[in-house]
């Protein structure tokens, strides 16, 4: 949780006041200690959850940070390929597969945490 209201404060801070120029924000997930997640513990699977989201808006945040991502699907491409290091940063860290991490967050409505 903690996570994902880091992510959001990041957002708030990145965009400003409407009409400033972005500042570049970096396609990096944040130090975290490695453990592996008992996807089956709701506690451990809403964490994973909460770092996807957290990840998800990172990822806006780096490609809406990027000016020349303004055409022809650039900033979906920018936003993807962010999204999927940031995911197989937290596979790493968590010793999971990036593909579960997907799934935590693909679940958000229906996994009751």
């Amino acid at each position: 949780m903690m996570r994902l209201i880091s992510a959001l404060s990041l957002a708030a801070c990145v965009t400003g006041c409407a009409g400033r120029e972005l500042r570049t924000v970096r396609c990096e997930w944040p130090s975290e200690p490695a453990g592996l997640l008992d996807l089956k513990n709701p506690a451990q699977a809403r964490h994973l959850h909460d770092d996807a989201q957290a990840a998800e808006v990172l990822a806006v945040t780096y490609a809406d940070s990027k000016q020349e991502l303004d055409r022809f699907g650039q900033h979906r491409q920018s936003t993807e390929q962010c999204e999927a290091m940031l995911f197989n940063a937290i596979a790493r860290v968590h010793h999971v597969a990036p593909e579960q991490v997907r799934v935590a967050l693909r679940r958000q409505n229906d996994t009751p945490f």
